[in-house]
């Protein structure tokens, strides 16, 4: 079974067993190829985001990807990616104990409640604030939630 270390934000690898083990490593190695793709495409399209919902935005985008056509090569790989770290991670999740499952519920309650509570007032604020929120944004409030709840679940649960 998996050992939730590291005040609920790390799985001892050493601690997974057989095929849990390979995919949890799959899974790390997915959400990092993942990860740098979306990277490499924000730092192209950092003065207009590709999730804007503004026009005159989304047209500069499109422009970016005109000239530089690789980048939809990277996004499909980025999304690709995401979807088999997401699926490894389900392979492992099925096969752990209720404590390892609970910590998992826990963790993605806190990633609402992040988008909740930090991403929804940015976004009814931005007006008022000349900021204008994308979907990045919002995966970094659910983000933040998620490590606070993890956090939180460690506290009270494994300590």
């Amino acid at each position: 079974m998996a050992k939730i270390t590291f005040g609920g934000m790390w799985v001892d690898i050493e601690s997974l067993e057989g095929k849990d083990k390979s995919y949890w490593i799959a899974c790390l190695i997915f959400s990092i190829i993942a990860g740098m793709c979306f990277g490499v495409i924000l730092g192209f399209t950092s003065e207009s985001w590709l999730f804007e919902a503004d026009v005159e935005r989304t047209n500069e985008v499109s422009d970016i990807y005109k000239e530089n056509s690789w980048l939809l090569y990277l996004a499909i790989a980025a999304v690709i990616s995401t979807f088999i770290a997401g699926y490894t991670y389900i392979k492992v999740l099925v096969n752990q104990d209720d404590l390892f499952k609970k910590y998992n519920e826990m963790s993605m309650i806190g990633g609402a409640c992040g988008f909740v509570f930090i991403g929804v007032p940015i976004a009814v604020l931005s007006p008022f604030i000349g900021y204008s929120p994308n979907f990045f944004d919002f995966f970094l409030t659910f983000a933040v939630g998620s490590i606070i709840n993890g956090y939180r679940f460690s506290k009270k649960y494994l300590n």
